[in-house]
């Protein structure tokens, strides 16, 4: 106790006596230069890396047990520890895919980029130091070593992959008959399972770009005649709904010439350009496969605009529009995301000229389109446990 009160004095007042004061046969000295007697993890890990592929070469497998035991009870088991103790097994034929659960869930889970580190076994650990270098190398060659001497059709020769680095391949394997009756093949389709269920392919985001033809009805057919019409659709889907903004635009020179009013005059005008702006909902009524097929209905507004041969005396002619429609695509891709289709559309329109010609009548177009649909995440997910492939 009265050596203890001395030390705290010492802190107390070391800034104004100075470090001077202070020898090695100080007893304070001694008792603030006290190593801790903690395992140094460190030195265990380099001794561990030159004596371990000694004892494996003289096939002492019992001893690397004891070591690995001796290690990882004072150092935590590190990812480095664990994965030696699974290719030991392996090496000696009592691998079972019980007693590492947590190793094949990290199988399934990781994505091609990791480098095979197991959270759940403290593996921040490992490969940040030069003293666990050796230990890693012979982590190396035993992996590569049970790959050549593992039958290529079970689960050990996998995990032996997975050690040796390999992560290409290993999950698109795992959909062989070989692996039905496996855990691994259980956990990788309860993943896909998973993945299905939480990221649906109804939800999600869909745009296409579009190009047709636009024809008028009634008294416009006989003026202003058919058009090329390109544009495009972005929305989002929720189930088997659909909700989408739609832009097209129309161009080329009216069938004929016809009068429009401007500035109170009325002009002569052969040149036409129009668009269609509009907000649609739409119901996916077919999805089978790779095919869909919807309805839906649009309220905006279809725009008309006019100039003479000269580019001058422009004029808007702006209606309501409001528009049926029906939908087919088919998804091309091994995402099933990808499509091109046949898109149908009629809208209700009346056309004002102030006085001009008779542009009355209705409008349909017939459309190509090609586009993206899809749940993204979905595919980025399962595209991670090689579902496509």
């Amino acid at each position: 106790m009265k050596q203890i009160i001395i030390a705290l004095v010492l802190i107390t007042f070391i800034p104004t006596i100075g470090m001077t004061d202070v020898t090695t046969d100080d007893p304070v000295h001694k008792l603030l230069t006290i190593e801790p007697e903690v395992p140094d993890c460190e030195v265990y890990a380099y001794n561990a890396g030159k004596l371990i592929p000694r004892l494996y070469q003289d096939g002492q497998n019992d001893s690397i047990h004891i070591v690995l035991d001796f290690w990882g009870e004072r150092c935590c088991n590190n990812a480095t520890i664990i994965e030696l103790q699974i290719l030991l097994a392996i090496d000696e034929g009592e691998f079972q895919e019980s007693d590492y659960v947590d190793l094949l869930k990290e199988i399934v889970n990781a994505s091609p980029s990791s480098y095979g580190y197991f959270p759940m076994y403290n593996w921040r650990i490992r490969g940040y130091k030069e003293e666990y270098k050796l230990c890693l190398d012979f982590k190396l060659t035993l992996a590569l070593e049970m790959v050549e001497s593992t039958d290529s059709g079970t689960v050990e020769h996998l995990v032996a992959r997975y050690l040796a680095g390999e992560k290409e391949g290993l999950l698109r394997r795992l959909r062989e008959p070989v692996f039905d009756n496996t855990i691994l093949r259980s956990l990788y389709d309860e993943s896909i399972k998973k993945i299905m269920t939480e990221h649906p392919r109804s939800n999600g985001g869909h745009y296409w770009l579009t190009s047709g033809v636009w024809i008028p009805t009634g008294k416009a057919s006989e003026l202003i005649g058919p058009m090329v019409q390109i544009g495009g659709s972005a929305g989002v889907r929720n189930s088997w709904w659909q909700y989408d903004f739609t832009f097209l635009f129309r161009f080329l020179n009216s069938k004929e010439k016809f009068m429009v009013a401007h500035k109170g005059d009325l002009v002569e005008s052969s040149t036409y350009m129009g668009t269609y702006t509009a907000i649609e909902v739409g119901f996916e009524f077919i999805r089978a496969n790779r095919h869909q097929s919807s309805l839906f209905v649009g309220l905006g507004i279809d725009a008309l605009n006019s100039h003479d041969d000269q580019g001058d005396n422009q004029e808007a002619m702006n209606a309501f529009a409001r528009t049926v429609g029906l939908r087919y695509r088919f998804l091309y891709d091994k995402t099933a995301t990808r499509f091109i289709g046949l898109e149908g559309r009629y809208s209700f329109v009346e056309y004002y000229t102030h006085g001009g010609a008779d542009l009355s009548g209705n409008s349909f177009s017939i459309n190509l389109t090609w586009g993206f649909t899809g749940n993204k995440s979905r595919v980025r997910q399962l595209s991670r446990l090689s579902y496509y492939e």
